[in-house]
């Protein structure tokens, strides 16, 4: 029989930071680590005993921080025994009811910041808690640039005032007093994944079950793919859209809002090169989504996105994009939104144009008659028949991403790709 050298304590703080990442729940395991004859203690079966009595068990080292990858679903329990996991009887190591701070969707603490190999987290306002807000599903749709104010204020009334989350691969925490300041989010967190592993990081996935609105910021959107895609990250996001949190994104986080993805793998490519050669090797396209919208079912369904639209003249690329699509049998369409401009889709996709001053605003839904005329490597790109909608915020301009109707008549147009060209003006009727 082991000694009775075994000494349990826990820490009611969530201890973050130099290592000590606690997978799900937040606990210190302090044990005598030797016996007299200086052999290690070895694994350890620690038994948690919740108030519901229901058992969770996590195989963890001696004089180590406990990391338990159980489901996050616990609020408080106590450890009624720690028991080694050679012959010792479960009472042998009684640790006497120590408190359990249990760290998940119901739990009682979260962090404010973390910083580990894998992400860094900044949380301001009630961060040590979840809300209990009543969300309603909405996607805010931005062409970078300048921020638009009232497309957050969108996202935090769809959130309930609950919590609002950015998940980033770049970039730092501005978000967070600029997003807390416009509304009454209960808190605002900045989620930052460094890796891919990240992705699969339990305590990354708990933040994401904890946010009641989920916006992504820019940066490059093939690092998203290449990070994310397929990973325990994507479900998480999906699942909690599935419920009805409201999602978002400005730039590259709103490229990864569509069904089909230009994930410019290999560099950006411009309107012109996209025009005169429409397999250019800049051209990387994604045909399955990162997220979908289930709220409005089929929402955004076929769509490719474009951003900084107007302003570094992508109107061209996009119908290059279109014409790889339709002519690998896709339904594609396109939708293009300039800088300081957003498009606020609500449950029932009805979209509403946002603009943060006179020199945003205005977006663009391409919609091409059928496949193109002649699409070919090296080639110039000929594309006749393509439909755009012009919308635009200083006309109080709505669309219904549903049905893919609305704008004013007098802004729907017709262009061509012709000769590596578009026309003169492929922005305006």
């Amino acid at each position: 029989m082991m000694p009775r050298a075994q000494r349990v304590q826990s820490d009611s703080r969530c201890l973050w930071g130099s290592g000590n990442v606690f997978l799900g729940f937040a606990l210190t395991l302090l044990m005598g680590a030797h016996e007299g004859n200086g052999r290690t203690l070895g694994d350890t079966l620690v038994t948690l005993a919740t108030p519901d009595d229901h058992a969770n068990n996590a195989n963890v080292n001696s004089n180590s921080t406990v990391l338990l990858r159980q489901p996050l679903s616990l609020k408080r329990g106590t450890i009624n025994r720690v028991q080694p996991a050679e012959t010792a009887t479960p009472n042998e190591y009684d640790a006497g009811d120590v408190e359990l701070t249990v760290w998940g969707k119901d739990s009682v603490e979260y962090p404010s910041h973390a910083n580990t190999s894998n992400f860094t987290y900044w949380c301001v306002g009630e961060c040590s808690t979840s809300s209990t807000s009543t969300v309603t599903p909405g996607t805010i749709l931005m062409g970078g640039g300048t921020d638009t104010d009232q497309a957050y204020t969108h996202l935090i009334k769809w959130s309930g005032n609950g919590d609002v989350l950015v998940i980033r691969a770049s970039g730092t925490d501005a978000y967070n007093p600029y997003i807390k300041a416009l509304g009454k989010a209960s808190s605002v967190a900045t989620l930052l994944t460094k890796n891919r592993a990240a992705s699969e990081d339990p305590a990354v996935l708990s933040l994401i079950e904890r946010a009641d609105a989920i916006y992504f910021a820019g940066g490059d959107q093939g690092t998203y793919i290449q990070e994310w895609l397929g990973t325990s990250l994507q479900t998480a996001v999906q699942k909690a859209i599935n419920k009805g949190v409201p999602v978002g994104g400005t730039s590259a986080g709103c490229d990864i809002q569509g069904n089909f993805i230009y994930t410019a793998f290999n560099g950006t490519v411009e309107s012109d090169d996209a025009l005169r050669d429409p397999y250019n090797d800049r051209i990387t396209l994604l045909e399955r989504p990162f997220i979908t919208h289930p709220m409005p079912s089929g929402l955004l369904d076929h769509v490719i996105m474009d951003t900084h639209f107007v302003t570094r003249d992508r109107m061209g690329r996009v119908v290059a994009f279109l014409a790889r699509l339709r002519k690998d049998g896709l339904p594609a369409i396109g939708i293009g939104i300039d800088e300081q401009t957003a498009i606020a889709i609500d449950s029932a996709g009805k979209g509403t144009m946002l603009q943060q001053s006179a020199k945003g605003g205005r977006a663009y839904v391409i919609i091409p008659s059928g496949p193109p005329q002649k699409c070919e490597v090296g080639e110039d790109l000929l594309y006749t028949h393509i439909t755009v909608q012009k919308l635009d915020a200083s006309h109080g301009d709505t669309f219904d991403f549903s049905t893919l109707t609305g704008g004013r008549s007098s802004q729907r147009y017709t262009i061509a790709a012709r000769d590596g060209s578009l026309g003169s003006d492929p922005y305006s009727p």
